[in-house]
């Protein structure tokens, strides 16, 4: 039991020394936290219509080929884009999650959905 014991108050220290370690060390923007989203979208670059075109047949040709990693790999290119004022990161969020469940129709059809809309 004397074991125990002390695993318990040295566990304690470590998340203590953790917790004191990520306040001094914290990002100022963030306190420790992730960015919003507002913060990330001053960041963003606006995309014209033919590169987001351009992308979008990446994606659909990447979802008939079922190719998750380039489904992926341009999602996250795209999310450094906005588009009048959308973000693309946050519009693809269900194309990468169809796409991550091996739907890989289901986000061929999304991104259509989407390039018809955004478009």
């Amino acid at each position: 039991m004397d074991n125990n014991a002390a695993l318990i108050d040295l566990y304690r220290r470590v998340i203590e020394d953790g917790k004191r370690y990520v306040a001094e060390n914290a990002a100022p923007n963030d306190g420790g936290e992730a960015a919003s989203s507002d913060e990330n979208e001053d960041t963003l670059i606006e995309i014209d219509k033919a590169q987001l075109e351009e992308y979008f047949k990446r994606i659909t040709a990447a979802c008939d080929d079922f190719d998750e990693d380039e489904i992926n790999a341009v999602i996250e290119e795209m999310s450094a884009y906005s588009y009048h004022g959308l973000i693309l990161r946050e519009e693809l969020s269900e194309v990468k999650s169809l796409a991550e469940d091996f739907e890989y129709e289901q986000a061929g059809i999304k991104a259509v959905e989407l390039s018809e809309k955004i478009g």
